[in-house]
This record gives structure tokens, sequence and C-alpha cells, in this order.
């Protein structure tokens, strides 16, 4: 199940989903406030910082 989560890229706030199942290589988009295409995951995890979960399905297992 995708949860959806808000971190800090280059001091402004953006916005991702993540998936916690460890059979799927998965990457999402990540968004800036305008819906700005800022690019993947897997590219900018490095700078991605202060990550908060701001929603997660009540039986989701992901434990970020």
């Amino acid at each position: 199940m995708n949860i959806h989560i808000m971190a800090i890229h280059k001091g402004k706030s953006v916005f991702y989903y993540g998936n916690c199942n460890p059979a799927i290589n998965y990457a999402s988009d990540v968004r800036d406030c305008n819906g700005e295409n800022l690019g993947y995951t897997n590219d900018l995890e490095d700078d991605l910082t202060n990550r908060t979960i701001i929603w997660k399905h009540k039986n989701s297992k992901c434990n970020f």
C-alpha cells in the first residue's frame, strides 16, 4: 500500500508517494507545492530531509 510523504528538498516542501513492499522496484515523482515534478525519489533520495508521513492506510504495514 502506498503512503503519502512530505519532505524538505533544497529548503522547500515537497510531496511524494512511498511503497514499502520489498518485492516492488518503486520510484515516484517528487512534486513541489505547485505540482511541478522535480524528479524521481530514487534520484533525489539523498536530498530529501525531514520526512513526515501525512497519510497512511490504517491497514498499512509500512514502517518508515
